[in-house]
């Protein structure tokens, strides 16, 4: 595995800790990871996460939005692998149906 992408469309709060624990865990392993989190996130410090740190602007409305289209192929530039949705949003699916099919895509069930 080449590439992971961790996503989430939250700003703050345990999945946000979450997904930066997890991404020390893979870095650890030797992956190539990548983190899209809002831009708007607040109460962590993301600095660490360098140039694996993809901001982007959450919009307020999610239907027939080009944004996420653009996240999903920015997220298939980059020859990724895995994507792996750190939370269930609608902005999450809506990313996750826009990527490529051989992208294999992990979701978080509740």
């Amino acid at each position: 595995m080449k590439k992971i992408v961790l996503f989430t469309a939250n700003t703050k709060g345990g999945i946000i800790q979450f997904t930066l624990h997890i991404y020390k865990v893979l870095k650890n392993m030797n992956f190539n990871v990548n983190v899209y989190i809002p831009d708007e996130v607040t109460n962590s410090d993301v600095s660490f996460l360098g140039d694996d740190l993809c901001l982007y602007k959450k919009e307020k409305k999610i239907i027939d939005n080009k944004s996420y289209k653009n996240i999903a192929h920015d997220i298939c530039g980059k020859n990724t692998d895995l994507l792996w949705h750190m939370d269930n949003s609608i902005v999450s699916v809506k990313v996750g149906l826009n990527v490529d099919k051989k992208i294999k895509v992990v979701k978080l069930i509740k």
